[in-house]
């Protein structure tokens, strides 16, 4: 398996990270933002799971309560959410050409650079196993 970035970040419809299984087949699809249902269901149609990673705190509450039932019907998909303050840890380690290491465990999130690490919590939205 493979962790890669997508085209997400700047085309709609494509992931902002994808995991891809060694026959090519997508394992994990990882949207970033606050995607719409169609984009979340042709997520899910064309990977094994989906994550919504959801930021901007004054988007999200309005968002999840127009999707949320129809998130919950979608069997692969996860939804965290990041904390504004949380995001602004982060904005030290961004550049145009990053080079980060990350750490996941227990659902903390330790994203370092050379000089600058952050520490970030991920809060369920809807949660898979």
């Amino acid at each position: 398996m493979r962790l890669e970035f997508g085209r997400g970040l700047s085309t709609e419809g494509e992931p902002a990270l994808w995991e891809i299984d060694d026959t090519g087949a997508i394992a994990r699809w990882i949207d970033v933002g606050v995607p719409d249902i169609k984009q979340i269901r042709k997520a899910a149609g064309r990977s094994d799971e989906e994550i919504v990673i959801a930021y901007g705190e004054d988007r999200i509450e309005p968002w999840w309560k127009q999707h949320c039932a129809d998130m919950r019907k979608v069997d692969k998909l996860s939804v965290a959410m990041l904390k504004d303050a949380e995001v602004v840890q982060m904005l030290p380690l961004m550049s145009r050409t990053m080079h980060l290491t990350v750490t996941v465990q227990d659902g903390v999130v330790w994203l370092s650079d050379s000089v600058h690490t952050a520490q970030v919590q991920m809060h369920w939205l809807l949660k898979r196993d």
